[in-house]
């Protein structure tokens, strides 16, 4: 059996190439089709783009790519690593090239069965480039999870319930006698930290967090007296856990 293939291409400055050949099929060679047709989506690059497949509907505003590009969407075969903090709710989809950048975020939202119990602690995830997990945000809403996302690739349903630790870095006789601050280290297993406050004796007090660094400076109040002190420590992860220490010390 003999066809005529011919391909015309074009790019977004209106400019475009067309070849034309001839090809033979052996009797004993099934039909064949290419992963991507004519029948495939196209993403162009000045058009919104709206796709469902597979319990996953994508929204791509006009201009978050700086060229058009065939939509591509398959369930990714790399297994994820290991981690027993977080749960995994969804297959991985893969979605285009995590190498295709983005000029600006485009929504995604994933239908999947979430536990009642897990229904605040749940966002989308990604893999970054050493195969770790990696929090994208969203929420639970009416049966699926969805997001803003800035990063193409592998995206799927996570829940996390393990809540940030806080280690105030306070002497062995808590006395901070002498010093104008104190030094906490913050540290959370994935979604990292979304609100944080500190009161001395029950009175909300400045608290700047360092997430680059992992720790927080909490600046002593000018004046405070002479003695004991209550301090109290609330962080929050973006995932909605919530970690509170308590504890004492003297000036």
């Amino acid at each position: 059996k003999t066809g005529r293939v011919k391909i015309v291409v074009s790019d977004d400055c209106g400019n475009s190439s067309e070849l034309s050949f001839d090809i033979k099929r052996k009797p004993t060679q099934r039909d064949f089709r290419a992963k991507s047709d004519t029948i495939s989506p196209i993403v162009e690059r000045d058009k919104p783009f709206r796709h469902t497949k597979e319990n996953l509907t994508i929204l791509i505003p006009r201009n978050s790519l700086y060229e058009s590009v065939i939509y591509t969407q398959e369930f990714s075969k790399q297994p994820l690593k290991r981690d027993t903090s977080i749960v995994v709710l969804s297959p991985v989809y893969r979605i285009l090239n995590p190498r295709i950048p983005l000029h600006k975020g485009v929504h995604v939202s994933i239908k999947c069965s979430v536990p009642k119990e897990l229904i605040p602690h749940v966002m989308l995830g990604s893999r970054n480039n050493k195969g770790r997990v990696t929090a994208l945000g969203g929420e639970y809403k009416s049966g699926a999870v969805e997001g803003k996302i800035l990063t193409l690739g592998d995206i799927y349903v996570v829940a996390d319930t393990i809540a940030p630790i806080i280690t105030p870095k306070l002497p062995a006789n808590a006395s901070l006698k002498g010093r104008k601050s104190l030094r906490v280290n913050i540290r959370d297993n994935f979604s990292g930290v979304k609100h944080w406050a500190a009161y001395i004796d029950g009175k909300w007090t400045p608290f700047d967090y360092h997430p680059v660094k992992g720790y927080a400076t909490l600046p002593l109040p000018a004046g405070l007296r002479s003695g004991e002190h209550t301090l109290t420590i609330v962080v929050t992860d973006p995932c909605n856990n919530t970690a509170k220490w308590e504890g004492e010390f003297s000036i």
